[in-house]
């Protein structure tokens, strides 16, 4: 979301930002402040707290450059111990201004600030922007609104693709963009270009390890572990990986689907990863696939710390499991 535009189109120059999520306040913040020559803006920024006073903030407001024809004040609260008089002195401010931009940003996560009356009064025709953790069904919009921010044209099936990857993390799927960014411009990223973007260059990565796991190798997956945890790997990407392969193990299996590259494509499933996926469905039972599925929901309820556990530890059990089994079958066939 552009947010100058958003202020233009409603006609509003007061934001009430509400939460503390680093990569969406990063990116309103950022927007803000690379704006401040094409906007030619003046930024003000304040900490406020209970310690705060009036002709603090009466210093700060009343400053006028001779230079900026508008000035952007930024006051911030980590929570809602303010006096009266700061409170009333922001909520005169907010009615009688009508010039400046004016964001007041709440930090912390308590719902009591949006039932207040200080939060009526300063929201009433302003902007109200909300960075708090996405719940599952916002997150889409989000990253649709994060890969406006960089100008990145994901196809649907890429953006579906990223968001089955992050795993409801917004940091990764931020840092995916960024790099994104680098590598494209002004082109359609489609799921290839992605899965290529993802892949890094350190010496093993999410992929490896899939694709040593799904080979049998069992010596070679736990040393990938070890090194991704040494490497200090996202658990929560690792498990979005696992997640992006096993998800249409299940329908492929039950529906006796025919394995073509066409039809795996549609799964987005490409390139070496078709025929893992193919071995995987001849040597895995419907009850196994199920079984990992469940696995794999609990290790993202740990790595997001709604359950207790090592998130890694549940990892390195669990491919070292698929590794043995695959091994196994592939013994019995020789």
């Amino acid at each position: 979301m552009d947010l100058f535009s958003k202020l233009n189109s409603e006609n509003k120059n007061k934001i009430v930002l509400f939460g503390n999520e680093p990569v969406q306040v990063n990116n309103y913040y950022t927007q803000i402040f690379n704006s401040r020559v094409r906007q030619n803006l003046n930024i003000q920024k304040v900490v406020l707290d209970k310690k705060s006073e009036t002709k603090e903030l009466n210093n700060i407001t009343s400053s006028i450059s001779l230079f900026e024809e508008r000035s952007f004040f930024i006051f911030i609260i980590k929570d809602l111990r303010l006096s009266d008089d700061i409170k009333s002195y922001i909520t005169d401010f907010f009615k009688s201004n009508h010039d400046d931009f004016i964001l007041f940003h709440y930090e912390g996560e308590s719902k009591d600030f949006l039932k207040s009356a200080f939060y009526k009064t300063i929201s009433t025709n302003a902007l109200f922007l909300s960075a708090q953790e996405p719940k599952a069904y916002e997150f889409k919009k989000i990253l649709t609104e994060l890969m406006g921010s960089y100008s990145l044209n994901l196809s649907a099936e890429a953006l579906n693709l990223l968001e089955q990857f992050s795993q409801g993390n917004l940091i990764y799927a931020n840092n995916a963009l960024k790099k994104l960014e680098l590598i494209y411009e002004n082109n359609i990223i489609d799921e290839k270009d992605l899965l290529s973007c993802l892949t890094d260059n350190s010496k093993y990565d999410g992929f490896n390890l899939i694709n040593s796991c799904f080979s049998g190798n069992l010596s070679q997956t736990k040393k990938i572990i070890n090194f991704l945890k040494e490497q200090n790997t996202d658990p929560i990407l690792v498990n979005g990986l696992l997640s992006w392969f096993f998800s249409p193990l299940l329908k492929l299996k039950i529906n006796k689907l025919p394995l073509t590259s066409d039809l795996l494509i549609k799964f987005r499933i490409f390139g070496d990863s078709q025929n893992l996926i193919r071995f995987a469905i001849k040597h895995l039972t419907i009850k196994q696939i199920e079984a990992s599925f469940n696995k794999i929901f609990e290790i993202d309820q740990i790595a997001k710390g709604i359950k207790y556990g090592d998130a890694w530890s549940e990892i390195d059990k669990f491919i070292s499991g698929i590794a043995f089994i695959i091994s196994k079958k592939k013994n019995l066939n020789t």
